[in-house]
């Protein structure tokens, strides 16, 4: 029998990283309804003390694959969370589908080498005899190297079959530090991937809810597949 996916959804903007960290993973966790995590992704502001941050939330989802990225305020059951404050986390059951994580270095200065690292890493970190579907989900650090050259060394590996979906991450508006998540790891210069392994054909809808207020620039699209500033969603 096919497991259903758990989805649990936490947030806090205590001031303490350790209370935010803790209080907004001990609610994502209680929607599992005692299912282990697969997969812990979190957003954060990087106003909080990130290392002690993610240490509190490792602390209740114990050593499940931890990735995510710093932000400019966040969304949450309709409410906004400001800039400058506010973590959440959001865990995944395993359900029907296989993840693993990887992240490496050397954004800035080898974005395609960095593209194919996180690409093969997160593959083998699926482990064993892989589902015959993939997507691949990736964070970035949003100050260094050329996006799109990352997503150049991601396909070199997977091939177009696979689709990529993610973004880059921010820093209140500061632009002086931007950082990425992997398990206890606090990331500059870096990306970090979660490979999604299924059984079923994995689809990908893009839509940003904006209207047009005048003509197109030439040779522009709705929706560009490497635009990182695009809400991706991914469905099965």
């Amino acid at each position: 029998m096919q497991r259903n996916l758990l989805v649990g959804i936490g947030t806090s903007q205590a001031d303490s990283p350790m209370e935010a960290g803790r209080d907004a993973a001990t609610t994502a966790l209680a929607a599992l309804s005692g299912e282990p995590p697969a997969l812990v992704i979190v957003f954060a502001s990087v106003s909080y003390d990130l290392p002690a941050l993610v240490s509190s939330i490792r602390a209740v989802t114990g050593s499940a694959p931890l990735v995510g990225a710093t932000s400019c305020g966040q969304f949450h059951e309709g409410s906004y969370v400001p800039v400058g404050s506010g973590v959440q986390v959001l865990v995944l059951s395993a359900g029907p589908y296989r993840f693993g994580a990887t992240s490496a270095q050397g954004l800035s200065a080898e974005p395609e080498a960095t593209g194919r690292a996180v690409a093969r890493g997160a593959r083998l970190a699926a482990g064993g005899e892989l589902p015959p579907h993939a997507a691949l989900l990736l964070f970035t650090d949003g100050l260094a190297g050329n996006q799109r050259a990352v997503l150049n060394g991601i396909y070199a590996v997977t091939g177009a079959a696979v689709p990529v979906v993610g973004g880059s991450s921010a820093d209140d508006r500061r632009f002086t530090g931007t950082f990425v998540f992997h398990d206890d790891q606090v990331l500059r210069d870096s990306a970090v991937a979660v490979w999604i392994g299924s059984e079923q054909p994995l689809g990908v809808i893009c839509k940003h809810g904006w209207l047009p207020r005048g003509l197109p620039m030439p040779g522009s699209s709705g929706c560009s597949p490497s635009s990182a500033s695009h809400l991706r969603r991914i469905s099965s």
